[in-house]
């Protein structure tokens, strides 16, 4: 039998998410809430949802300053609203600065995405999703990660 995953989310389930978002959010404040991401069906061992973020608050954590350049309400990376720069212009691309300002948005990011999934490997079996292997066994649960940082 081919590996399995019920995107029918209880309510249960759907707390756990909650829950594992929240107590992030407590080291990482900039964290205001999530909802699922639009192709979250599309892949049975990664959940991938969205994280609404308080851009503001992001960079005061990160000592960094908001891009007067950027517009945007979302993004892939976590810092695409940030730059260095004190004045809020962005950085010029394909540089050294650049690079590493890239290499530190997703080190960060995955620093988020490894907390959340710490919770939410600590919570009981009945708040997460499982994996059905067909053999019986529930035996792996989904990895959550982050498809769009969504500014709130």
């Amino acid at each position: 039998m081919e590996e399995f995953r019920d995107n029918n989310f209880n309510d249960l389930q759907v707390k756990g998410l909650d829950m594992s978002i929240k107590a992030a959010a407590k080291k990482y404040p900039f964290i205001v809430g999530w909802q699922l991401d639009s192709n979250y069906k599309k892949y049975k061992y990664i959940l991938y949802i969205d994280l609404f973020i308080n851009i503001k608050k992001l960079a005061e954590q990160t000592n960094l300053y908001l891009d007067k350049d950027n517009y945007r309400d979302r993004g892939a990376s976590l810092f695409f609203g940030l730059t260095t720069n004190k004045n809020g212009n962005p950085l010029e691309g394909f540089t050294p600065k650049w690079n590493k300002f890239l290499d530190d948005s997703y080190d960060y990011g995955k620093e988020v995405r490894d907390k959340i999934n710490f919770f939410y490997s600590k919570l009981p079996n009945n708040y997460k999703i499982y994996i059905d292997t067909g053999e019986n066994e529930l035996n792996s649960i989904v990895t959550i990660n982050v498809d769009d940082y969504i500014i709130k």
